[in-house]
């Protein structure tokens, strides 16, 4: 008996310690959600809806080795936790775009007194009813409403896409060559990143096992990926004939300008696929009708400079903004929400491969507004973030397109000035190249009397651009696509806003609601969010060191869409599975 437990000791010893670390890792704790859904109520009407009350979430703190967390340039680890037991509510204004209208109960307190016990207790009952909605419902919203994420500390640059996009380019280039049958097998499967293992001993594969020498080119492709050292240039003079193969890449004579040979950036296409999840779908049987191939072409519209009432005399951002390296720094635009999403999923693969220990449950993506909102609240009290809060649902967002606000801008001054004292290179201060670049461009500004208060320019750049967490240019530099859509996240919603203050004022019903509905029009059905202000359409509000009006401006644009006052950066959501796995 004495030896059973000797033995079990370990175990118990074992047991203890992963129970203990569960707890320490992930603290269960009630939170009491609080959501302004459509404005502030107030004594004639008001509305209930089942999100708002107490949820259970985990308190989980992820903890990252310093020195892992140095190799992340430019991406700031955001944990929604720090409550402590005396603030047991937060309010989270982002969850109501999640939220389904149809849940909305509104109660008319005006109509008279006589019959506000039975208003009391509708409103009893509907609690009653809501608990359960919440629970089926609500409370893995705001379970992902706590998650720890990655956010980057600005926008994507010039230089980060123009890496996504030779990536592209020469991965065509290694298909086409790869595909090749004059070339020997042995030297094509040296183009493919197998592993040592493989290449001595064989795989298994379905014809069974099979040596390196009998490797099929084809069913080899579609294991391994291309090695990123191949030298193009040196295999195409190896083999003359590959030029033939390739000029399919490259432009026709009839389109070259000064009979320049030039690629033919149409061709670059990124091919990606996802699973479509959706509710009453049986994904055990025949699961490849659920497979979607997305192939994108990644290059940037680069003749949004010339679109619009004000850029068609802009030729020169035409030509340079996104190739010249005096751009590097500065953030890439003319980007389609689709092709946001494909670099989102080729930067994915390529951190997988940098930080494996990091990023092993992980996935990569453009940020939601509940994501922006803890940005935002990151470092300060619950009581002030309550006042930074989105508060404003209409969308009157400009994109450069606007006409009349066209006409204030000055002709006589060019767009480079113009763009260039409103833009900041977003890049890391701590990197002396970015340093370097900074001192150039104050220099630039001293050059010109309308911008020579160098000091006024940072202060602006620090209250209106820098959150306290070293978050850049949410507002103010150019807008940004986030991972919302029109009909899922705004349409009915914003319906609701407009029935609720026409129960509220009749005021309201008479005068605004056209005002506030033509603006709902104007957005695009099949359209996705677009948030925060930009070089063309500025706004500013200073709510304790955060430009409110600024960030939370926005607009619906069709995905398809491209704009020269329009970026994207990316969040690392890190799944639960990430922290959980090392209990």
């Amino acid at each position: 008996m004495i030896g059973y437990i000797d033995a079990m000791k370990p175990k118990i010893l074992l047991s203890i310690l992963l129970v203990y670390s569960a707890v320490s890792f992930a603290q269960k704790k009630s939170i009491g959600i609080h959501v302004d859904v459509l404005g502030a109520k107030n004594d004639y009407c008001r509305y209930y809806h089942p999100i708002e009350g107490v949820y259970e979430i985990s308190d989980s703190l992820l903890e990252f080795d310093k020195k892992q967390l140095k190799k992340l340039k430019g991406l700031h680890l955001i944990q929604p936790i720090g409550l402590v037991e005396n603030k047991s509510h937060i309010q989270a204004n982002s969850l109501r775009y999640h939220i389904d209208p149809n849940d909305l109960l509104y109660v008319n307190w005006g109509i008279g007194r006589a019959d506000s016990a039975a208003k009391y207790a509708l409103l009893d009952s509907f609690a009653q009813v809501s608990e359960s909605v919440r629970k089926e419902k609500y409370q893995q919203l705001v379970m992902d409403y706590f998650n720890p994420f990655f956010i980057k500390r600005h926008e994507v640059t010039n230089y980060e896409y123009r890496e996504f996009v030779f990536w592209v380019r020469d991965s065509l280039f290694r298909e086409e060559i790869y595909k090749c049958d004059s070339i020997p097998k042995m030297e094509r499967l040296a183009m493919l990143d197998i592993p040592d293992e493989v290449r001595k001993y064989g795989i298994m594969d379905e014809g069974g096992d099979t040596k390196y020498e009998d490797f099929d080119p084809f069913i080899s492709r579609g294991i391994y990926s291309f090695k990123q050292d191949i030298n193009l240039p040196k295999m195409i003079e190896k083999y003359p004939f590959l030029k033939d193969s390739l000029r399919k890449f490259y432009l026709d004579p009839n389109e070259r300008w000064f009979k320049r040979r030039e690629i033919d950036v149409k061709q670059f296409k990124y091919k990606y696929y996802t699973i479509e999840l959706s509710k009453g779908k049986d994904l055990t049987q025949n699961r490849g009708r659920y497979i979607l191939e997305h192939s994108i072409p990644v290059y940037p519209d680069t003749l949004v400079w010339v679109k619009g009432y004000m850029h068609e005399w802009n030729d020169a951002f035409t030509n340079m903004y996104f190739w010249h390296p005096a751009y590097d720094n500065y953030p890439v635009v003319g980007i389609s929400y689709e092709q946001a999403l494909a670099f989102c999923d080729w930067k994915e693969k390529m951190l997988r491969l940098e930080h494996p220990e990091i990023f092993r449950y992980s996935s990569l993506g453009l940020p939601r507004l509940y994501e922006y909102e803890w940005a935002l609240m990151e470092g300060k009290s619950y009581d002030l973030a309550s006042n930074i809060q989105d508060n404003h649902i209409l969308t009157d967002l400009d994109l450069g397109v606007n006409k009349e606000r066209a006409k204030l801008i000055e002709k006589k001054d060019s767009l480079y000035n113009f763009y260039t004292n409103k833009v900041w290179m977003p890049c890391d201060e701590t990197d002396p190249k970015c340093r370097k670049q900074l001192k150039l461009l104050l220099k630039r500004f001293e050059k010109h009397a309308k911008y020579n208060k160098i000091e006024e320019l940072m202060k602006m750049r620090a209250y209106q651009n820098h959150l306290i967490n070293n978050v850049d240019f949410l507002s103010n530099n150019v807008s940004e696509w986030m991972d919302e859509d029109f009909k899922s996240n705004y349409q009915e919603l914003a319906e609701a806003y407009l029935n609720y203050n026409c129960l509220v004022s009749v005021e309201y019903c008479e005068d605004q609601r056209n005002i506030d509905y033509r603006k709902i029009r104007q957005n695009d059905q099949e359209g996705k969010l677009i948030l925060g202000s930009n070089w063309f359409d500025e706004r500013y509000e200073n709510v304790y060191g955060v430009n409110v009006a600024g960030i939370h401006a926005k607009t619906f644009q069709h995905p398809d869409s491209s704009f020269s006052t329009v970026g994207f950066r990316y969040v690392i959501r890190l799944k639960p599975t990430y922290y959980t796995w090392n209990y």
